[in-house]
């Protein structure tokens, strides 16, 4: 009996430090945290209480974007209603040590908020986006733009540095009225 106690022990010590160890060696990527981000959005879709979606998404970010303080919302999809929005500017407010982007298609979704609530955190840039490749940037709505273009006119410099955005911040400025994508 004592034996098979020992042996029972030692197999549970192993997992827990095979576990410990695993749990040590991970290193949250931005995919993870999108991951983890847009299940928390799904849970909120499907009945999570708004504030702790909020409140979780908050510390979230605030966690993962100590060393690179910039963060885009929405990596593929757009903001579903004015409430949606809203949550976003409460993460935003949340996290004032972070520099929001927020690309948007649904620019009745933007300009009712901003009828509703005012302007938006400084920490946050809405950018509004076109809804077709090489449409002209989106104008009277008083907020940053952004284009898809396949004549060779963008302004990202992203596609020539391995798709990655690196030291630049354009997008995440107000102060950068446009920024044009290449077509990929």
């Amino acid at each position: 009996m004592v034996i098979l106690a020992n042996n029972a022990h030692k197999k549970a010590t192993k997992k827990a430090t095979t576990l410990q160890i695993k749990v040590a060696s991970l290193r949250p990527s931005m995919a993870e945290l999108e991951r983890a981000l847009i299940w928390g959005a799904n849970r909120l879709a499907n009945g999570t209480k708004p504030v702790a979606w909020v409140e979780s998404m908050a510390r979230l970010i605030n966690h993962y974007c100590q060393a690179v303080p910039f963060y885009r919302w929405q990596h593929s999809g757009d903001l579903q209603d004015v409430g949606h929005l809203r949550k976003i500017v409460q993460v935003c407010e949340l996290t004032p040590a972070v520099t929001h982007w927020l690309p948007a298609r649904e620019y009745k979704i933007v300009a009712a908020y901003r009828k509703i609530y005012g302007e938006f955190p400084e920490n946050l840039t809405v950018r509004q986006s076109a809804h077709m490749l090489d449409d002209p940037p989106p104008s009277g709505y008083g907020l940053p733009t952004s284009t898809v273009v396949t004549d060779g006119s963008e302004t990202c410099p992203a596609p020539t540095q391995g798709g990655k955005c690196l030291k630049c911040r354009a997008c995440w400025s107000r102060d950068t009225a446009n920024v044009s994508y290449k077509y990929h």
